[in-house]
């Protein structure tokens, strides 16, 4: 079987992403995942990175790609407080055109009732899930699986 990578996208941004880098550090040094930082815009992603309307909600946004073999995944784990999205002035929680792109989307304050009554957020909640708001690496409980 192929070694697991994670690719950590830098956004050069400090932001609420420690906790989950930390729990990955911790994998990589068990021998459980391969991790690199890339610097360059992942090309599929690019358009709803650089999107200036809705730049402002990238400093609590991790953005990741897992690959195996030659399988790969995006996803991002969106640590915003807000679990909604406002389409018309790009405000809320959600960052639109990264749930629109990625594979998975994990929300620290997943709120399906909230994804129910959002029609947007409703069309893409099969790729919308729940994220713990710390990685829980020591009981062996890993929520970006």
């Amino acid at each position: 079987m192929t070694q697991a990578q994670l690719t950590f996208y830098d956004t050069s941004r400090a932001y609420y992403a420690s906790y989950y880098l930390q729990g990955f550090d911790e994998l990589s040094r068990n021998g459980k995942l391969q991790i690199r930082v890339a610097h360059s815009l992942p090309e599929r992603l690019k358009p709803a990175i650089q999107d200036t309307d809705w730049e402002h909600l990238l400093f609590a946004m991790a953005l990741f790609k897992f690959q195996q073999g030659n399988h790969e995944w995006y996803f991002c784990i969106d640590t915003h407080d807000v679990n909604s999205v406002n389409v018309a002035n790009h405000t809320g929680g959600y960052h639109l055109p990264l749930l629109q792109g990625v594979d998975v989307y994990f929300k620290v304050n997943h709120n399906p009732d909230q994804i129910e009554y959002t029609p947007i957020l409703k069309d893409f909640r099969k790729k919308n899930s729940q994220c713990l708001t710390v990685f829980s690496n020591k009981t062996g409980v890993v929520p970006v699986t």
